[in-house]
């Protein structure tokens, strides 16, 4: 119960973080719930129709098995180093740090403590979802995976076949056989891709999906620099479902700016 004394104090900090991590709930439901494994450094600490409070304290070496969480609020009480595995393979490894409080948005992943951490997590639950809004989270949660899995084809497949893909106002990628070479391109430039999903949204203008990409270029001719680039996608969406045209966003300027390392990678 230290760990929940420390997040009352900080009681005034954490309901504006709470506040701005709802923003994040209204599309999310919950998967592979982590309290199933009935794993020990798991405990649940509160629960109502609203949120759970989760108590994580796991000694070094403590996996726990793949499971998803909604948007969250994580307060760490004693920091360390968790390595995370994704759906797809890939792994990564975050440092906590003793009394950071971040914002998490909703993630399915395995973990295993590589130091002895302990945090509180505050999980969100999501309020009523509408049958398109569960639809779109699905195809974008596809399309990730499709964009981490090395196989531009699967992109592709997102896209109606006579669909289009524009990066930045560039010249367009028609059809599936284009598209498949656009994805290409990022996928050898970057062997170690790795694409997240920051949220997908049903706005007027059509479905917003948000994303951040992770990897090296290491590919050929690559500079060896680490890229970590967010942008997003205004999605068309044709009448049997699939992408009929999009419109992706990012600072390419940022973007040349960290493949030359005139800027140092995270900031």
């Amino acid at each position: 119960m230290k760990g929940l004394r420390a997040v009352v104090r900080l009681n005034t900090r954490l309901e504006f973080i709470v506040v701005a991590a709802l923003l994040l709930t209204s599309l999310e439901g919950r998967a592979q719930d982590v309290m199933q494994y009935g794993v020990k450094h798991l405990t649940m600490l509160a629960e109502n129709d609203q949120v759970r409070v989760l108590r994580y304290a796991p000694h070094k070496g403590d996996k726990t098995p793949m499971h998803s969480h909604p948007a969250s609020v994580l307060y760490v009480v004693k920091g360390g180093r968790v390595r995370s595995t994704l759906p797809d393979g890939s792994t990564s490894v975050g440092v906590l740090k003793t009394g950071e409080a971040l914002i998490r948005p909703p993630i399915t992943h395995s973990d295993e403590a590589l130091d002895d951490v302990e945090a509180i997590l505050m999980e969100l639950k999501p309020g009523p979802s509408t049958d398109a809004q569960r639809t779109m989270l699905d195809f974008a949660t596809r399309y990730t995976a499709a964009w981490c899995s090395g196989k531009p084809d699967e992109v592709a497949s997102f896209f109606s076949p006579q669909g289009s893909l524009t990066i930045n106002d560039g010249k367009p990628s028609l059809g599936r056989k284009e598209i498949a070479a656009a994805a290409q391109g990022f996928m050898t430039a970057f062997p170690d891709l790795v694409v997240r999903m920051d949220s997908v949204s049903l706005e007027p203008r059509g479905a917003v999906y948000r994303w951040t990409l992770t990897g090296t270029n290491t590919g050929p001719g690559g500079t060896g620099r680490p890229v970590k680039i967010s942008g997003y996608e205004e999605w068309t969406m044709s009448a049997d479902g699939f992408v009929e045209k999009s419109l992706g966003h990012f600072d390419r300027a940022e973007y040349e700016r960290q493949i030359k390392g005139e800027l140092s990678f995270g900031k």
